[in-house]
């Protein structure tokens, strides 16, 4: 039975592929490899389970915990588990992106679209992006240049774990000045990764306008901060939760009423979290300046 009545050419779970597109950064290239797009799905989504389980009990804290020591800690305490972190991060990366859509079409500037195809084969790609899309432009190459500032001090096995959890490894392996030096390191392999995602939606034919860079790029800071602090989890499910939330309701109607729902509920969380960061932030800067006053 086909799940997808909206093509000619009718797609269905036992459609058949013969290789899956990975990147390299703006680098593409096939991997041969034979399956079905129901396999596909229930493989991804097994994965998606799996990191979701993950992201709930760590990296810091369990999300319970942390939720309880947040009573004590205050708003900072939600950042302590990668859910928390990235539940507080979606919906600013998500309004961004909205709005930064819009701001740019009121002045010319396009933000294109993916081209038209079968549903089912759009949501086989919504669910593989974010795991292809996360390896090859945060692991590659924040998580490898963590890894070779461990290779360079022969902390063999930790620069490999780096890969998937760079500050974990780092902080693990380098002295608190050292860490600090090479925060430096990370901040710009961050910067080059966003810059490096938001060009690829563009110049890699995939349908967007010049504008979608500027989009991508802003939501690629979210994901590298995230995978740097927290763990691949984190950077794959927003990466997930993004694509999803913009695509999904324009493919089912159904969702249309449920949308408008969550649209709200994700206005008031984006003001909330910026609200939240943004007095963090104060915090952190205060807290510093009381230590270099003490410290002279």
């Amino acid at each position: 039975m086909a799940i997808s009545p909206y093509s000619e050419q009718n797609f269905s779970t036992a459609t058949q592929r013969n290789a899956i597109t990975l990147f390299v950064t703006l680098y593409t290239f096939p991997v041969p490899v034979n399956f079905d797009l129901g396999s596909l799905f229930i493989f991804l989504w097994t994965v998606y389970v799996i990191l979701f389980a993950m992201a709930i009990n760590g990296p810091v804290k369990s999300a319970i915990r942390a939720l309880k020591d947040t009573w004590a800690l205050g708003l900072s305490g939600v950042f302590e588990n990668s859910i928390l972190a990235t539940a507080s991060v979606f919906p600013l990366v998500l309004w961004s992106s909205v709005l930064l859509a819009l701001l740019q079409q009121s002045v010319g500037v396009s933000t294109g679209s993916l081209p038209s195809t079968d549903p089912l084969l759009l949501f086989a790609e919504l669910s593989i992006a974010p795991i292809r899309e996360e390896i090859g432009f945060r692991v590659i190459p924040i998580g490898v240049g963590a890894m070779v500032i461990l290779l360079a001090r022969q902390r063999f096995r930790d620069a490999l774990l780096s890969l998937w959890h760079p500050s974990k490894y780092l902080r693990k392996n380098l002295s608190p000045q050292a860490y600090k030096r090479q925060l430096w390191t990370m901040y710009i392999l961050g910067a080059f990764s966003a810059f490096l995602f938001g060009l690829a939606h563009y110049v890699l034919g995939a349908g967007w306008g010049p504008g979608k860079i500027t989009e991508a790029a802003i939501a690629g800071i979210a994901l590298a901060a995230l995978y740097y602090k927290y763990g691949l989890p984190a950077a794959i499910l927003l990466h997930w939760a993004v694509d999803y939330a913009l695509t999904s309701y324009e493919l089912i109607p159904s969702l249309s009423v449920p949308y408008d729902i969550i649209v709200f509920y994700t206005l008031a969380i984006a003001v909330s979290s910026l609200v939240a960061l943004i007095l963090l932030l104060y915090r952190r800067m205060q807290s510093r300046k009381r230590l270099i006053q003490l410290a002279t």
